[in-house]
């Protein structure tokens, strides 16, 4: 009976699949249980054999969420103890750490992007009102925002087209700090729509978190142990579950949970809303382009064209998908991107575009030196000690040095290049199965490209130049690295789906994370002396560490089914 049991099971599969079928339906169960699981046809089987070994794989990525959450714990509790020691009021103490932040998405948060904003436009509405006579010779609106509205406006002109659509604020324009001119300072009451945005911003700090929980989703649901050749959706399964083991929502219930407890305590996240920051929904938008990366490239590639809208920097993705031949996701994004541009020259005149091309030039030079700058450049000004770490210069730049403009640019070359170098292309036959290491379903063939054993490095591939894009800015703020939350999902996933648990580089990331999702906000206890304050660049260090894991396993080759039973079953991966 047992002989006729297995023999239908093979006769019901592809002939190049059935002897892999029934190596894991023997490796994965128990002897005594051998003949019922194959009795009930080779989907049960499959889903038998593979529910202790996602439930096993899901356990210990529990395990470490919850190891990261209490390591912040303790660095805060440290902060709070040690401000308790200085003689600090409880609240005070409390205030002295990132872990609580998270409350702060129910206020409204301040004007840090729009205000900046309106003041700029406001300036180049006076200018092109203005006569010609009068503007000739006449300084840019970005530097009138700075020396007359104290606003550091950074953005490209293609960023007035949003404020075009949204109610403007009474008294335009404004200052953006005490002591500007012409001393209305820009604050919710004096703009209507700054509530409706508050809200906004929260929903779409919320939103983040819940993208970066469906990476880490669809990540541990890429572990097939389906036979090579065995159709994804077979048995009415979903493609992206396919032949896995289907686990209770009870069951899966500690693991959201941790995953949205350490979402909500990722200090970048919440720093965007706090300060009132356009960056968030710039983070929600590359979220859902990795999230949707590779499935949907051409969407993928719109939303990343509108971030291009307020970031120039990421036209760098429109060189890395041509290189990838990625022409829909190219197409896309070049599509939007001169869109919004072109209509920004057509109604704002060329002249505002090469003041921004200026800007950016100096920008390059000299960079920030303030310690929320976490970026290299930030990091070399405060070792010259070009400026204060401590204190924000609303209408300043630290003075120029040569090693930090070069030492800059040579370290953004960098990143870049390891980001945009060509992928290892050489694959071994074990790689030609369904790849086991990587939620990335690839769609650019719809008669079967989705098992391409390329597929599997394509996730890794965009989340790595997204976080070299981010990183190489000479002026990278904590709230910048809000996009790296979804990132850190995949690598998780990633790492929980491997055959063996891989231990050094689960260190590595978890302690990338505790970098880059706490703060101690005391600069003045750190930044005391040059390399004192290297400790204060931590977010700029986990973001590097992050980095060199996302490179290491986008040249791993990917895990196949195979692998993943031998493993299970005890026997050499």
């Amino acid at each position: 009976m047992g002989v006729e049991a297995l023999s239908g099971t093979s006769r019901m599969l592809p002939p190049s699949s059935s002897t892999a079928a029934v190596a894991v339906h023997c490796s994965s169960a128990p002897a005594g249980d051998a003949l019922p699981v194959a009795r009930a046809g080779p989907a049960a089987a499959i889903e038998s054999a593979a529910v202790p070994e996602r439930a096993r794989r899901e356990r210990r990525l529990l395990v470490a969420l919850m190891s990261v959450i209490a390591a912040g714990c303790l660095i805060s509790a440290a902060a709070v103890a040690l401000s308790l020691a200085l003689g600090e009021s409880w609240k005070e103490a409390l205030r002295s750490t990132s872990l609580l932040q998270v409350h702060r998405l129910r206020l409204q948060g301040g004007m840090d992007s729009w205000g900046p904003m309106w003041a700029g436009l406001a300036r180049q509405r006076a200018a092109a009102g203005a006569g010609a006579g009068a503007r000739l010779g006449a300084s840019s609106p970005y530097e009138q925002a700075l020396r007359l509205d104290r606003c550091k406006f950074q953005y490209p002109p293609s960023s007035w087209l949003l404020l075009e659509m949204l109610p403007e604020p009474a008294g335009a324009p404004l200052s953006c700090v005490d002591g500007g001119t012409p001393g209305a300072d820009i604050h919710s009451a004096a703009w209507p729509a700054k509530p409706w945005l508050a809200l906004a911003s929260a929903f779409a700090c919320l939103g983040l978190v819940a993208v970066s929980m469906a990476v880490l989703r669809r990540t541990l649901a890429s572990v097939a142990t389906a036979p090579p050749g065995a159709s994804p959706a077979a048995d009415g399964a979903s493609p992206t579950e396919g032949h896995l083991g289907r686990l209770s929502w009870t069951a899966r219930a500690p693991l959201w949970i941790g995953a949205a407890l350490a979402g909500l305590c990722f200090y970048p996240l919440i720093k965007g809303h706090t300060l009132g920051q356009l960056q968030v929904f710039i983070n929600l938008a590359l979220g859902a382009a990795l999230l949707l990366w590779p499935r949907r490239p051409r969407v993928s590639g719109v939303l990343v064209g509108l971030c291009c809208l307020f970031k120039p920097q990421y036209l760098l993705f429109l060189g890395w998908g041509l290189l990838r031949r990625r022409w829909s996701f190219a197409a896309a994004l070049a599509t939007v991107a001169v869109a919004g541009h072109g209509l920004a020259l057509a109604r704002y005149g060329l002249e505002v575009h090469l003041h921004y091309l200026q800007l950016l030039q100096g920008l390059a030079q000299v960079g920030e030196v303030f310690w929320a700058n976490q970026s290299a450049n930030g990091v070399l000004n405060r070792l010259l000690q070009t400026g204060d770490a401590v204190a924000w210069a609303p209408a300043a730049f630290p003075a120029y040095h040569p090693l930090v403009r070069w030492g800059t640019f040579a370290s953004s070359l960098a990143l870049l290049l390891a980001a945009i170098w060509p992928r290892r292309a050489a694959t071994s036959a074990a790689e030609v199965d369904r790849p086991l290491s990587v939620a990335s379903v690839d769609s650019r063939d719809a008669r079967g490209a989705r098992n391409s054993p390329h597929s599997s490095v394509d996730a890794l591939d965009f989340a790595a130049m997204l976080a070299a894009v981010t990183i190489a800015s000479p002026i990278a703020w904590e709230h910048h690295y809000g996009s790296f939350l979804p990132i850190f999902a995949l690598l998780a996933g990633v790492l929980a789906t491997q055959p063996r648990w891989p231990a050094a580089s689960a260190l590595v990331l978890g302690a990338s994370f505790v970098a880059m999702s706490h703060a101690v906000l005391r600069p003045e206890w750190i930044f005391v002396g040059p390399l004192a304050g290297i400790a204060g660049s931590h977010l700029w260090l986990g973001a590097l560490a992050l980095f060199g894991l996302l490179l290491a396993w986008r040249a791993r080759p990917a895990s196949t089914p195979a692998a993943a039973a031998a493993a299970a079953a005890g026997g050499p991966a």
